[in-house]
């Protein structure tokens, strides 16, 4: 049997296990008068996340910094904050809480700097990536518990009128919990990029600077095609999420993020059989349906 020994992961969000540059927060910081930086824990694609301790309430939590790209103006620190209200919307034992959207301006010699920054609930375990990286693929029995939680997450989400949009084994905890299935509770977190689908706006897939939004490997065909989106599109990411933990594979592959995600506008996926024989056919089904 494959070793699923791991160390504990903090909200990781798609990290690097080399880390190329410094930790944009000091240990001892304190943001907005009120949460005291404690530790670093990890740099993904959308920011920073560190151990942080809300002096108000005595309590620690994950406080994750974003990444603001070409700058945050007003109107685009605004959006966020009101899709972060609308994602704490949200409660359910496997969805990572969201708790506050704060800004901070940092003063230095250089000039002042503005950190936008959330908080969130503190959570220790590996991501489902990488355990599936550490043991390779599910059988499932293993998997299915795993699955039964993280559709329960999503059709939380779905009820409240949430879409998910960037939905991936990178975005899903698994928490020690002795009481629950497989000794494990899956959490989605990183609802940074959710969006109402009851709302009357559309939901673009496409920043002004061009850049797609969400993770090309798991984005649906009209993510790609900066179309509607529905929550449709995270049940298509969870089928990739599937037929990541059933084959240890993805459906496309290429030699970019972009051919990947054009392959699935004109391509039929690879059937996860054909990558792993051992898949179960009732599987298959539910995989290729989503």
């Amino acid at each position: 049997p494959a070793d699923r020994s791991h160390g504990d992961v903090t909200l990781e969000l798609s990290s690097s296990p080399t880390i190329p540059a410094a930790p944009q927060l000091l240990e001892g910081e304190v943001l907005a008068g009120r949460y005291c930086i404690r530790r670093f824990v990890a740099r993904g694609g959308g920011g920073e996340v560190y151990e942080a301790e809300d002096l108000e309430l005595g309590v620690r939590l994950a406080l994750k910094t974003l990444s603001a790209g070409d700058g945050f103006d007003g109107g685009r620190a605004e959006r966020f904050r009101r899709e972060i209200q609308l994602a704490r919307r949200v409660t359910h034992a496997n969805v990572c809480r969201l708790y506050d959207f704060g800004r901070h301006v940092r003063r230095s010699g250089d000039g002042n700097r503005e950190v936008l920054f959330l908080t969130m609930e503190l959570l220790s375990g590996p991501t489902l990536a990488q355990y599936l990286i550490d043991g390779g693929p599910l059988s499932p029995q293993e998997g299915l518990p795993l699955v039964r939680q993280m559709a329960a997450a999503l059709d939380a989400a779905h009820r409240a009128g949430v879409v998910h949009r960037d939905f991936k084994s990178g975005n899903v905890l698994l928490v020690p919990d002795p009481e629950g299935p497989a000794g494990m509770r899956a959490v989605v977190t990183d609802f940074g990029l959710a969006r109402g689908h009851l709302a009357k706006e559309s939901s673009p897939t496409v920043t002004a600077a061009g850049l797609i939004v969400g993770s090309p490997a798991y984005m649906a065909p009209e993510q790609v095609e900066g179309g509607q989106i529905t929550p449709a599109a995270d049940l298509y990411a969870f089928g990739v999420v599937l037929y990541e933990m059933s084959t240890g594979a993805f459906p496309f592959t290429g030699d970019s993020a972009l051919s990947i995600a054009v392959k699935r506008l004109r391509e039929d996926p690879v059937k996860p059989s054909e990558r792993n024989p051992e898949v179960d056919p009732r599987w298959e089904r539910v995989i290729l349906r989503c």
